[in-house]
């Protein structure tokens, strides 16, 4: 049954001094008499069997309510409060008894508190939970749960329990709290801010470039949340970070492709979202290379071989008479360039493009062109000391054979010969880029003085037609010989004296000049002799 009291004992079906009865089942409910706001049970004694017989106590005007515990044996409930009455139900077996149990019964009122909200978060993000917000030490009974947005007018939430949670769909600041009794208290004030969601936004500026030329300058729009760093990627390779949070961003990219840019970013503890990105295409730039020829110096109508390495792109060569003003070589567009006959000095580059971006120039070389040598000499006699005087022209180093087994390299050599005779003396021209040119004379030695008997020697008539006479004079020409040599060195006549006169036959030989070498002992006695027709 039910009881509404708020003074008096509480007995089991025993009464005060009695035990309570095999085979019990019963219910009682006590509640507040009066203006009592709760009824307050508190057991003096307490007895039953052991693991057989027990007193179940519920926290209100049921046994539907919540149960605030099950007791038997000497476990004493101690004292109870409820606020909407307390319930009894006890059950007995069907043996054994005990003395059960004696508890005082008052009634309270009490002054409503509104208690203390706390909880799991402070700062979420639009979309997600606030988590669970508690209530716990309040006096009185849970009307309502309110809250307000950026510390609007509060609004209620029809909420009666202790534990609250929603996902809020609005950002801002929203604050909590509970009312209880109606108003009569309130809780304190739980805020918590909802950071609106990241937007990552979107990059703008791509463009098309040039390798080596700066990217422009991009920008980051339509976002949501701090800029945490840039990213790139090359070719759809891995993003790359970037130290940098501000809303632009520009390079001079490192290599040639397609360069992606986006930002990262993130608003309060909401998550980090990516911008949308834009593309920056860079073209590879030209290579200019690097001409080289086989040879920078060549021979006059001589053709000079380029090459050009080293580059990237399409090629076009050029030639310049003074390097400075340049012309396009029709048709030269290969590695390799073989050039017509030159005859002056001339300049070369490459011009190479590739795509839409500016032109590379490569270095300049300088073709020098180089006249062929002309090998020429004179010469003075002083007896055997011999002064030659170098006319050649267009060249750069000399070689000299003096016709008696010796040589020099000397621009004006002056040579003694150790006897009397005819040399061919030979002078070969260089100037290391042309082929060499040859000039050769034959010259007369003579020792003047080596013998008075050989200066009485005349040749007659000189010039004639052929036919001429050799006087000895006082020579002894016992073992001498006479020869006649054509200008080029070849011997035309040789014989043995017969005689202190000898009449010498050349009719048959052409015009022109010829030496006569004649031969006593070591001495050799030369003479010039002209045959005219």
């Amino acid at each position: 049954g039910t009881l509404t009291v708020c003074t008096g004992t509480f007995y089991d079906s025993g009464g005060e001094s009695g035990s309570y009865q095999n085979n019990e089942n019963y219910t009682i409910t006590l509640l507040p008499g009066g203006s009592a706001d709760e009824i307050e049970v508190t057991f003096t004694s307490f007895s039953t069997e052991s693991g057989y017989d027990y007193l179940y106590i519920y926290d209100g005007p049921a046994t539907s309510s919540p149960l605030i515990g099950t007791y038997d044996g000497s476990d004493s409930p101690g004292t109870l409060i409820g606020e909407n009455g307390l319930t009894f139900r006890f059950t007995s077996d069907y043996s054994v008894t005990s003395s059960g149990w004696s508890a005082n019964i008052s009634c309270n009122n009490y002054t409503s508190q509104g208690g203390t909200l706390s909880s799991s978060n402070s700062v979420i993000c639009l979309g997600t939970s606030t988590g669970n917000i508690t209530l716990a030490n309040n006096t009185g009974s849970v009307t309502d749960w309110e809250k307000r947005l950026n510390g609007g007018s509060w609004a209620s939430i029809g909420f009666t329990g202790t534990t609250f949670s929603e996902t809020p769909s609005e950002s801002g600041t929203s604050e909590y709290r509970v009312q209880v009794d109606g108003g009569a208290a309130y809780s304190n004030i739980v805020s918590i801010s909802v950071n609106s969601a990241t937007v990552g936004g979107s990059v703008n500026g791509g463009t098309t470039i040039c390798e080596g030329i700066t990217s422009g300058t991009l920008t980051l729009s339509g976002h949501t949340g701090n800029i945490t760093k840039w990213q790139k990627a090359l070719n759809s390779g891995s993003w790359i970070n970037i130290v940098n949070t501000t809303t632009t961003y520009s390079e001079i990219p490192s290599a040639d492709g397609t360069w992606s840019y986006r930002a990262l970013v993130k608003n309060g503890v909401c998550s980090l979202e990516n911008s949308s990105s834009t593309d920056v295409i860079v073209n590879p730039a030209a290579v200019s290379g690097t001409v080289s020829a086989i040879s920078s110096n060549i021979c006059t109508g001589s053709a000079a071989g380029l090459t050009l390495s080293g580059y990237e792109g399409s090629i076009q060569w050029q030639k310049s008479s003074d390097g400075t003003n340049w012309t396009d070589i029709s048709g030269a567009n290969s590695d390799t360039y073989t050039s017509e006959a030159l005859t002056e000095n001339t300049f070369y580059s490459a011009v190479v493009s590739l795509g839409s971006c500016e032109n590379a120039t490569s270095n300049t070389i300088e073709i020098n062109i180089f006249e062929s040598p002309v090998a020429s000499y004179s010469y003075s006699m002083n007896n055997q000391v011999v002064t030659f005087t170098n006319a050649s022209s267009e060249s750069l180093s000399y070689s000299w054979n003096f016709g008696d087994g010796s040589s020099s390299t000397a621009v004006n050599p002056v040579h003694t010969y150790s006897a009397s005779g005819n040399y061919t003396v030979l002078l070969t021209a260089a100037n290391g880029v042309c082929s060499d040119d040859l000039y050769n004379e034959i010259i007369a030695v003579n020792y003047v003085g080596i013998s008075e008997i050989e200066s009485t020697i005349r040749i007659v008539p000189n010039p004639s037609n052929g036919i001429f006479t050799i006087d000895f004079g006082a020579l002894n020409t016992t073992e001498t010989t006479v020869k006649i040599m054509s200008v080029s060195g070849q011997t035309v006549y040789e014989s043995k004296c017969n005689g202190n006169i000898q009449q010498i036959n050349l009719s048959h030989l052409a015009q022109g000049i010829y030496f006569v070498s004649i031969t006593s002992d070591k001495n050799v006695k030369t003479e010039k002799i002209i045959i005219e027709k």
